[in-house]
């Protein structure tokens, strides 16, 4: 499982960073867990979400698919939430039924599709910090294609 979810942590920060229309809000800032010190907002920051189970059928001795659960959140600073709207809404066009073949291995991601909606906003030191986007459910397989 753990190949897995490298791989469909690759394919979230291609998919989101290649988008024209997040290219443009966020210019490629994509972060897995944390984003570094100083980087600066806005951005968007995705981590894994535990659930009790990932697997979706088992094939011998061998899992077929599984189906991680990601959170991928617009963050962004400000006096309102606009920016933080605008961003999510353009993630959730990037990444939802998005499907791609990823790394040499033979991951496919089948299809993606947010569950539930995340919104919310934090104040640190004076600064009013947006947060905006979901829990997005991923289908993926190691079935190489034929």
């Amino acid at each position: 499982m753990i190949n897995e979810l490298g791989l469909t942590a690759q394919f979230i920060t291609k998919t989101l960073t290649e988008d024209p229309t997040l290219q443009k809000l966020i210019e490629g800032r994509v972060f897995r867990n944390i984003a570094p010190p100083n980087a600066g907002t806005p951005y968007i920051i995705f981590s894994l979400v535990p659930t009790p189970s990932d697997i979706v059928a088992i094939g011998g001795r061998k899992r077929i698919a599984t189906k991680p659960l990601y959170l991928i959140n617009a963050v962004a600073e400000g006096p309102d939430d606009t920016i933080a709207d605008a961003i999510a809404d353009a993630l959730d066009n990037a990444i939802n039924g998005a499907q791609d073949l990823v790394g040499a291995t033979g991951l496919i991601v089948q299809g993606c599709y947010r569950i539930m909606p995340i919104d919310y906003a934090k104040e640190d030191d004076g600064f009013t910090y947006w947060y905006r986007g979901g829990h997005y459910q991923f289908f993926v397989d190691k079935t190489t294609p034929g």
